[in-house]
């Protein structure tokens, strides 16, 4: 891993596997998610953000968030036509 950011995005059990792996240190939290249109997965987490060191320490701060469980936003009309639109 080239750099302790290449893992955001990841769901954690792979990030923290990594980022053992290139020995970084890092500490984690677990941020609150407000979202009130899509309901949340009850299992997992992702990364959300890695935050650099702070100047005297070698810690990674890594912020995890439970996933959003799948909207259906791909197949609402809106968005066919706004791609049909883009195609043209």
């Amino acid at each position: 891993m080239k750099h302790p950011d290449m893992v955001i995005g990841l769901p954690w059990q792979l990030a923290q596997e990594l980022l053992q792996a290139a020995s970084i240190p890092f500490t984690v939290s677990y941020g609150q998610n407000y979202n009130k249109f899509f309901s949340l997965a009850d299992d997992g987490y992702y990364v959300a953000r890695m935050t650099m060191p702070e100047l005297g320490s070698s810690e990674w701060h890594v912020l995890l968030y439970r996933p959003m469980v799948n909207s259906g936003f791909d197949t609402c009309k809106e968005v066919e036509y706004a791609e049909g639109f883009k195609e043209s």
